[in-house]
Parts: C-alpha cells; sequence; structure tokens
C-alpha cells in the first residue's frame, strides 16, 4: 500500500504541489491583506444589506463550511491528473484571482459582524472557532470563488464522469450556501465570487479559442 502510494506521488508530483502551493499561497495572501489591514487601522466597510438579515443562521452548515479546506486541496489532484491542460488554467485562474482579492482586501477593506455563541453543542464550538481565527476581510468570498473554479474545472472537462460532475456541483453550492447561513459572509460576497470567477473561465475559454492558452 505505501509503494503504491509513493508512486502515485511520483508520478503525479507536479500537480500535487501545484494544488498545495497555489492553496499555501491563498492562505498566506488572505491573512497577510488582513495583518496589514489590521497594523495600518485602516477602515472598514460593513458589507451585509438589508436582504442578508433575512437569512437565518443555521450552525450545522459550519460543516460544509470546514469541509472546503479539504475540498480545495483534494478535488483539483483528482481531475489533474486526469486532465492536465484544463488544470492549468485553473492553476492558472487560482493565481490571478487570489492577486486580484489581495488588492481588493486592502483597498477596500469588509468585514461581517459576528456575534459569540453559547457553545451549546459541537457546531456552536467549531463555528466559535472560526470566528476566533479569521482575520476579516468578506469581500469577494473566497470560499466560494475557490468552490466554483473547482465546479467549472469538472463542468469542462471531458475527462470526468456526469455523477463526479454532479457531485462537486452539489459540494461546492453546499459550500457556498454555509458561507451565508454560519453569517461569515453576506450575499454580496457570494455573488461576487461567482461572477468573476465565470468571467475568469470566459477568458480562459477565448484563449483556448484563439490558440493563446497552448503556450501556457
Amino acid at each position: 500500500m505505501e509503494h503504491t502510494a509513493l508512486e502515485f506521488v511520483k508520478k503525479n508530483k507536479n500537480v500535487i504541489l501545484s494544488t498545495v502551493i497555489v492553496n499555501f499561497l491563498g492562505f498566506s495572501l488572505y491573512f497577510m491583506s488582513g495583518l496589514i489591514v489590521n497594523h495600518f487601522q485602516l477602515y472598514k466597510t460593513n458589507i451585509l444589506i438589508q436582504f442578508d438579515n433575512y437569512i437565518p443562521r443555521i450552525n450545522t452548515f459550519v460543516i460544509f463550511y470546514f469541509s472546503w479546506y479539504f475540498f480545495v486541496f483534494i478535488a483539483p489532484i483528482f481531475i489533474g491528473i486526469r486532465d492536465k491542460i484544463l488544470f492549468r488554467s485553473f492553476i492558472l485562474i487560482k493565481i490571478i484571482e487570489l492577486l486580484i482579492f489581495f488588492l481588493v482586501f486592502v483597498i477596500y477593506p469588509t468585514y461581517v459582524a459576528r456575534d459569540v455563541l453559547p457553545n451549546h453543542n459541537i457546531f456552536d464550538v467549531i463555528l466559535n472557532f472560526i470566528y476566533s481565527v479569521d482575520i476579516g476581510n468578506a469581500f469577494p468570498s473566497e470560499h466560494c470563488f475557490s468552490s466554483w473554479n473547482i465546479y467549472l474545472l469538472y463542468k469542462n472537462s471531458k475527462n470526468v464522469s456526469l455523477k463526479s460532475k454532479m457531485l462537486v456541483f452539489i459540494i461546492s453550492f453546499l459550500i457556498c450556501c454555509s458561507t451565508v447561513f454560519t453569517k461569515q459572509h453576506g450575499i454580496i460576497d457570494v455573488f461576487a465570487a461567482i461572477l468573476l470567477c465565470e468571467i475568469m473561465w470566459l477568458i480562459i475559454k477565448k484563449m483556448y479559442q484563439t490558440g493563446i492558452n497552448k503556450k501556457l
């Protein structure tokens, strides 16, 4: 079993390494932006709108919110070993997104006011922990962009089954829902992230059509 796992890692080391590096780069830039905003005490805008008041807090959705930390590592690798050309586009979009988000987080800092929960159950405990370690910046939602980016990666691939595409869509959708049900984000954060992701994939498709992406 160990020998087989080692062979798998060696055979797909570029895909695995790319996925790990780009995700840790994302975590680093996110926390760096928060440190900059807090250090210079930059003004933060409350991004919530009236509609967000009608969205209930459903603490059980913290499971889907927390599952994102595994999803962004596992799902891209699964398809990266099957569709390396499309995987390169995914990584390119991810890198551009990280740079855009970093600039937005620093230039236009935002926040979502959160209540401390009474720790009545495990979901409250996990959610309170996430609230305590989150350094800030809500717009756009990194959870939503990353999840939707993975979904579009699967959607545009011809090398995965329809069942896999449907499963990834459901997971991505639930993660996006979890960002508002856990009160980590407002509805604007969600739609902004998904819209930006869709636009970037349209640009990538244009690059494919013109042959530019073949040089990447």
